[in-house]
């Protein structure tokens, strides 16, 4: 059996080892699973660690209209906050953005997948601060939606004071 320094002698394989190269083997991107590929653009500096979720899709309306609500508790859009374009975040996409945000809290104006929302809170209820792990989490509707209905800008309002502004 020929091996080298790097590949050790296991007495079960019946057939010679040879390494490959000496560097150790990491997963390129096409070698990682779709499903484990971040699906999601990240824009701003995240000075103020506020993680905001949006669609992919978000127009410049809806992102002026986003300008407005940050600016009324006294955050900007380029620089205290990270700004998330995703159709679908999952739990591992989630968990990992979270850990690399280091976000205090979390604002959700996507539709989230049922096993996700059940991962992070028991009773989950849109416009209302929910706790996890350390962290203020507020589901609300997507922009387009809030920016039609008068109650639901009411709803979001009423929240963010209570977060932001107390």
């Amino acid at each position: 059996m020929k091996t080298s320094d790097h590949t050790p002698i296991l007495s079960f394989f019946n057939f010679d080892l040879y390494p490959l190269n000496n560097q150790p083997r990491t997963p390129t991107p096409s070698t990682i699973p779709s499903s484990q590929k971040p699906s999601y653009t990240i824009l701003g500096k995240n000075k103020k660690q506020l993680l905001l979720l949006v669609n992919s899709n978000i127009t410049e309306k809806q992102i002026e209209f986003l300008k407005k609500i940050l600016a009324a508790i006294n955050y900007d859009i380029q620089i205290d906050v990270a700004l998330v374009k995703s159709d679908e975040i999952d739990r591992l996409q989630f968990e990992h953005l979270q850990k690399e945000l280091q976000a205090k809290q979390i604002l959700f104006f996507i539709t989230l997948p049922k096993q996700l929302i059940n991962h992070l809170t028991q009773n989950h209820v849109k416009y209302k601060a929910v706790s996890y792990q350390g962290k203020t989490l507020i589901f609300a509707d997507p922009l387009q939606q809030i920016a039609e209905n008068q109650q639901l800008k009411k709803q979001l309002w009423i929240v963010l004071q209570n977060v932001f502004l107390k």
